[in-house]
């Protein structure tokens, strides 16, 4: 009965750090949150540049990403190479033996 009155009085004590650990954290990101607020009140102009240079370098990045998906991928040499040396393998070696090879 004491080994868990024990347990439970530890797990208190660690609710309560988690807790303190949590109001710090949020104390912080609220500073945090009221500079922004005020270097945002007292720059509009950069800070809308910044955001307009933010959300194009991101929108050419996407886009980049979403053409090279949708864009068949061009073979390497080395793989045209491979790909040209198993069509000529397979036109000499029996059925049996290419069906095994194909790419």
């Amino acid at each position: 009965m004491a080994q868990s009155q024990s347990h439970v009085q530890n797990s208190r004590n660690d609710a309560e750090e988690h807790c303190s650990t949590l109001d710090g954290l949020q104390n912080r990101m609220n500073e945090g949150v009221e500079q922004v607020q005020q270097m945002v009140s007292d720059r509009p102009a950069a800070t809308v540049a910044v955001c307009f240079g933010v959300g194009f370098g991101l929108g050419i990045l996407l886009s980049g990403l979403l053409v090279e998906s949708v864009r068949p991928r061009r073979l390497s040499t080395t793989e045209r190479l491979g790909q040209s040396m198993m069509d000529a393998l397979s036109k000499v070696l029996p059925e049996s033996i290419s069906s095994r090879m194909q790419m």
